[in-house]
């Protein structure tokens, strides 16, 4: 199933979860909290590397730049 991390005080997070919840796709949503640095831990950092968000896993297939996830 894909995962999705975000934080609710992303603005591309938030987008992303409309596009996600709007057409229907199923997904495990994940929150990563920014204000408390959850983003900079190491068990993040195998997610993703740049440490940002929002961020797609399905599969073991990665995808982190939001740009290309709106696309």
């Amino acid at each position: 199933m894909l995962k999705f991390y975000f934080d609710w005080i992303c603005q591309p997070s938030r987008a992303l979860y409309i596009l996600l919840k709007l057409n229907n796709v199923p997904f495990e949503p994940i929150v990563v909290n920014l204000r408390d640095n959850e983003h900079e831990e190491e068990s993040f950092k195998e997610i993703n590397r740049f440490q940002k968000l929002p961020c797609l896993v399905d599969d073991g297939f990665h995808l982190a730049e939001s740009v290309a996830i709106m696309r």
